[in-house]
């Protein structure tokens, strides 16, 4: 009897866990200062996501700012759905935004995207080609 009631609670909290479906989103851009810049990095946004499905209010750590403010004012267009009836509003959620410069410089910006949503985005682009 015990280990039934031992089984049920891990069951119960691993399904109250879920992950924040994402109804909507738009593509990221690498910022083009920081891509002249040669910056890349990780940036960790702790978002809140309210009733609606718009997102509420946004912690950002990591990476350099003009990174951690183009990863912001992105996940700020994302909207979340299909909640749960048992869900309580905010939601708390973590969103991982990495930026990288790959292969040789190149003048255009091309990125390429990994999506593991809702909680990874991968963006890369070649570096700028340096004209000094």
């Amino acid at each position: 009897m015990r280990a039934a009631f031992c089984i049920f609670i891990v069951v119960g909290s691993l399904a109250a866990q879920e992950h924040p479906c994402v109804r909507n989103f738009v593509v990221p851009d690498y910022p083009p200062l920081a891509r002249m810049a040669r910056l890349q990095g990780k940036v960790v946004m702790d978002i809140e996501i309210l009733a609606n499905g718009h997102i509420g209010e946004i912690k950002t750590s990591g990476a350099h700012r003009l990174l951690r403010s183009e990863a912001k004012r992105n996940i700020s267009r994302w909207t979340f759905g299909d909640f749960p009836a048992t869900s309580k509003f905010p939601l708390h959620h973590r969103v991982v935004f990495v930026y990288k410069l790959e292969g040789g410089p190149r003048s255009e910006n091309h990125p390429t995207y990994v999506f593991r949503l809702p909680d990874f985005v991968e963006i890369k682009t070649n570096p700028p080609i340096q004209n000094w």
